[in-house]
């Protein structure tokens, strides 16, 4: 009985470095490619994207509502709601939003699993106001 293929996730590196041995574009794969890719879904507005409206969080509209404690709850749906209709590659396991008043941001935590894997990864990042 042939045994299964395992799936690997990839990506092309955005930063288009050269890979030093083949000289070819990098690419990212697995857990990298799927944190990449979260990241970009989480910081892409929607309508920002041709033939793509509704791809994207939005959340960088939310930075400039009133911090009442209820615009991380606000994120962290969005967060959810674009993460299950736009990446099928991982299953969401927790999102935590925190306002980091002093700074006027907020900080972003997604737990997940890649499909493809047993382990948890996070990604993490800091969002903040410019003016």
């Amino acid at each position: 009985m042939p045994v299964p293929k395992s799936v690997v996730y990839k990506d092309f590196d955005i930063t288009f470095n050269k890979h030093p041995v083949t000289r070819k574009i990098s690419v990212l794969t697995n857990n990298q490619a799927v944190k990449r890719a979260l990241k970009n879904l989480i910081l892409t507005n929607k309508f920002e994207r041709p033939y793509s409206p509704f791809y994207g969080s939005d959340i960088k509209r939310r930075l400039f509502e009133q911090m009442d404690g209820t615009v991380a709850d606000d994120i962290a749906n969005d967060i959810e709601f674009a993460v299950s209709n736009y990446e099928r590659r991982v299953k969401l396991i927790d999102v935590r939003v925190k306002e980091v008043r002093d700074s006027n941001g907020i900080e972003v935590s997604i737990t997940f699993r890649c499909l493809n894997q047993t382990e948890l990864d996070t990604v993490s990042f800091f969002l903040e106001r410019v003016r």
